[in-house]
């Protein structure tokens, strides 16, 4: 979801409900106070007729707006929940502004802190239930012609040893409007930029020369809420455009190994946090035909598939189930440890990435 994107939801209220809720959740697929944030809140109590608009993150409600009105959630019927997302500036600050819709009668409006696309589940809970998968619709990102973007979700968290992976083709300098640019980003917890969510591991900005601009390649970092960190200049590695181009990434015990296509001379980028942070890979600007992971044939070769022997990959978690774990004891003097991550490889004092 993004700006301009319209949420639609419907759902079947009981007849005699006393109360339900509608979450737009980021990280988890049901509203849980330790893992997770809740978006959108909307809870509705029909005991005392309100409706209580709310955030959740950090271990608290955020942002917290109730008005009366909680009888235009029909009971017993179902209805149709329509939800529009915009963006706004107030005071040089940006903010997302829900206008909620019911039955395309207008209800409510909610200014909240967290960027539309990091929602990515919808739960009700209470006297309600979905009757269809929500159905969105986005408007189509305005990008110069030349311009591209790509977004990439990693189905496995990256450990010392592994290798991102991508290839593209850079267009002919003469096909591109203005300056020929494009950059790489390895993103924690989001699939766009933002001052206020989500951290960049790793940011590769290409510059090619112009003919009255340099040739470059600058590489960053920035964690959440703290300023660019790590900056470092190089001349660009690529130097021309109309090629083909393949990036490794490859993971080492404190740093990035960063290769262009064959050669062997990399680039040692230290990173800032832990490199099993990243799960999404973004890719824009002058560049046609990424391909990320399995499907970059040039990139095979390269890509670890498996996670080291102590490490396993389980799906979440049901109740009821149970986990057994066999293995041989090798030295009866130390102590063995066995620990449970979520969205993590390993503990990180100061991200608190792990369960």
């Amino acid at each position: 979801m993004t700006n301009g994107s319209i949420a639609t939801i419907r759902v079947q209220i009981n007849e005699k409900a006393q109360n339900f809720q509608l979450l737009l959740l980021h990280d988890s697929p049901e509203f849980n106070l330790n893992i997770g944030a809740a978006v959108l809140l909307i809870n509705v109590n029909y005991g005392n007729n309100i409706i209580n608009l709310t955030s959740f993150y950090g271990d608290e409600y955020h942002d917290n707006a109730t008005i009366k009105g909680a009888d235009i959630f029909l009971k017993g019927k179902p209805i149709q929940i329509t939800i529009k997302m915009q963006n706004g500036i107030k005071s040089g600050k940006s903010f997302e502004f829900f206008k909620i819709y019911i039955n395309d009668k207008e209800c409510c409006s909610y200014k909240g802190v967290f960027p539309f696309w990091s929602t990515n589940w919808i739960q009700a809970k209470g006297d309600a239930v979905l009757l269809e998968e929500p159905f969105i619709t986005s408007p189509k990102l305005e990008l110069k012609e030349t311009e591209k973007i790509y977004k990439y979700e990693l189905d496995q968290l990256p450990f010392i040893g592994s290798t991102f992976c991508l290839e593209g083709t850079l267009p002919k300098s003469t096909d591109v409007k203005g300056i020929e640019k494009f950059e790489i980003s390895l993103m924690h917890e989001s699939n766009d930029e933002s001052e206020r969510f989500g951290d960049t591991l790793l940011k590769m900005k290409f510059h090619f020369s112009t003919e009255h601009e340099e040739s470059w390649l600058k590489i960053s970092s920035q964690l959440f809420t703290e300023k660019k960190t790590n900056e470092k200049k190089y001349a660009n590695p690529i130097g021309l455009s109309s090629v083909e181009l393949t990036v490794r990434i490859a993971i080492e015990k404190s740093y990035f190994k960063i290769r262009f296509n064959e050669g062997k001379t990399f680039i040692k980028y230290n990173y800032v946090a832990p490199p099993w942070m990243v799960n999404w890979i973004i890719v824009k600007g002058n560049i046609d035909n990424v391909k990320i992971g399995n499907d970059a044939k040039r990139c095979l070769q390269y890509i670890s598939k498996q996670l080291p022997p102590h490490l396993t990959k389980i799906e979440n978690l049901k109740e009821g189930q149970y986990i057994s774990v066999k293995g041989k004891v090798t030295k009866l003097n130390e102590n063995i440890l066995i620990n449970f991550y979520y969205g993590a490889l390993g503990w990180d004092e100061k991200s608190k990435h792990k369960i």
